[in-house]
């Protein structure tokens, strides 16, 4: 890799190069790795892309630190709860709070309920705040009103939508051959599925290759047909939204 980076007049900043060993073994035995003899550490999470990825790939360094961000957040519109109006204080909600939620949601939202509850809790707070209302009351209503998407439904979004590129081939190359359109044998219904994979392990379970996978064979043929990624994502949002006064 040193001679390659030579070769090509790149330079390799050695310090922050670090290595990863992914699995559930993390009490592997370390790895000598040495770049012109300068040997390289080993990490339990490195931040690529402004995402923590963590050795057992289950989040918890990201989660942690987005509860980190957003609860600074939370106080700031505590804060001002008193002096700005509720339209002024859902415009922070949407500037200051949801881009922490939305950014790689679908990668790293799609986790074990527990791991993402105290995100959850973070948001219905907020969302008391926006509203005025007290600390107990249901937040379904609320949510409602002002067409406000929970996390989960949030992660749900982001992850059809990721689906809808998949369908049209949009995606970059490499992710486009983790997803192989199903051919159906008998019938010309239920063409727009995936193949999907069978698997025993959780954490591959709720990867987007296999969730998303179900997630969009699950949908209506009326929402595959839609064409235009805007109009999708409202239906879908509309269909979320809806579910909030049931």
């Amino acid at each position: 890799m040193y001679k390659w980076f030579c070769v090509n007049k790149l330079s390799l900043n050695i310090a922050k190069t670090n290595y990863i060993l992914f699995g559930r073994y993390t009490h592997q035995q370390d790895i000598a790795i040495i770049i012109n003899n300068v040997t390289i550490q080993r990490v339990q999470a490195i931040k690529f892309l402004g995402v923590l990825i963590d050795e057992s790939l289950n989040w918890k360094n990201h989660i942690n630190m987005i509860k980190s961000k957003l609860s600074k957040v939370a106080y700031v519109i505590y804060k001002v709860s008193h002096c700005i109006d509720r339209s002024s204080m859902r415009t922070l909600y949407c500037s200051l709070f949801l881009p922490h939620l939305m950014y790689c949601c679908e990668i790293w939202g799609n986790t074990y309920v527990t791991n993402i509850q105290c995100i959850i809790l973070i948001q219905k707070r907020v969302i008391r705040l926006i509203h005025g209302a007290n600390r107990w009351d249901h937040t379904n209503n609320l949510f409602y009103e002002y067409r406000i998407l929970k996390f989960s439904d949030i992660v749900e979004l982001k992850t059809i939508l990721f689906m809808f590129d998949a369908y049209h081939n949009v995606l970059p190359y490499d992710l486009q051959q983790l997803f192989i359109k199903s051919i159906p044998l008998y019938s010309a219904r239920r063409t727009h599925q995936f193949i999907r994979e069978n698997v025993r392990i959780n954490m591959r379970a709720m990867s987007i290759p296999v969730l998303g996978v179900k997630l969009w064979n699950s949908l209506n043929e009326s929402l595959v047909t839609i064409m235009s990624k805007y109009t999708f994502k409202r239906h879908y949002t509309n269909i979320l939204i809806g579910k909030y006064i049931m």
